[in-house]
């Protein structure tokens, strides 16, 4: 490995954590297609991928935690089933042909994309329905924590493509909030399925190596990006995120193997 290609990685990771960090979803997006374009076949890019999202989510959530933006106690009974899903997603990714998977997939975050944008802002009597409705959606948090861990090990995204929209549509959560919570989640799930990629080895020696100078860009990308988020209002970010997911939806199809 020589000076030149240490660089790209310090700057792959800078950039996609930038992004990750400011709105929730680990920077996965960007490193995935970058990784393939350099060599790195589609089995092996989620799981660089993955191994620098813990770095991200833990350099933005120690941000984060200073603004206290972060909602322990639905992030620590959220991030459980996220586990579960991604040491079983870890699994799955070398052994499935995940097409369909990543077909509703894709139609899911297209349509809570679309329902992000068109969501209008809380109103302060919707507000006082929030935690009455959280504890209505707590029932759920099994389903959507599994799948948020599934997602995340099957596309190397780190979940945050399903924990930031779950936050704010069904938890009422404020996308600052979310967002947030949303990486203090990741830290757990991206973790489990760094460690499952390593018990199946998949995340070898080169491949860490690589993965480790990428995570050293991340540390102070993820630092710029959650800086970012906390100029950026509730209604800004949620239309942002609304976007990005539209954006993703179809080259979703692509990213995994």
């Amino acid at each position: 490995m020589d000076l030149l290609e240490i660089i790209l990685y310090l700057v792959i990771g800078f950039g996609a954590a930038i992004i990750g960090a400011l709105i929730g979803v680990g920077g996965g997006f960007l490193m995935i297609p970058i990784l393939i374009f350099m060599g790195f076949s589609k089995d092996y890019a989620p799981v660089i991928s993955i191994f620098v999202i813990i770095f991200t989510a833990l350099s933005a959530s120690i941000k984060y935690a200073r603004k206290k933006s972060i909602n322990y106690r639905l992030g620590l009974l959220y991030a459980p089933f996220t586990i579960i899903g991604a040491l079983l997603g870890a699994y799955l990714l070398h052994l499935v042909n995940n097409l369909i998977f990543k077909i509703a997939f894709s139609g899911l975050v297209l349509y809570a994309g679309i329902y992000l944008i068109l969501k209008k802002q809380e109103t302060p009597d919707q507000s006082s329905e929030k935690p009455r409705a959280q504890r209505r959606s707590y029932y759920w948090i099994v389903l959507w924590g599994f799948l948020t861990g599934l997602s995340a090990s099957f596309l190397g995204i780190g979940g945050g493509l399903v924990a930031v929209p779950v936050l704010s549509i069904f938890f009422l959560e404020e996308m600052h909030v979310a967002i947030a919570t949303s990486l203090f989640i990741m830290i757990f799930t991206a973790s489990a399925s760094s460690l499952q990629h390593y018990i199946l080895g998949y995340l070898d020696m080169t491949i860490l190596v690589v993965a480790a100078i990428v995570a050293l860009g991340a540390i102070l990308g993820a630092q710029i990006g959650s800086s970012l988020q906390t100029h950026l209002k509730g209604r800004q970010l949620q239309v942002l995120f609304g976007i990005f997911m539209m954006s993703t939806a179809l080259p979703l199809l692509w990213l995994a193997p």
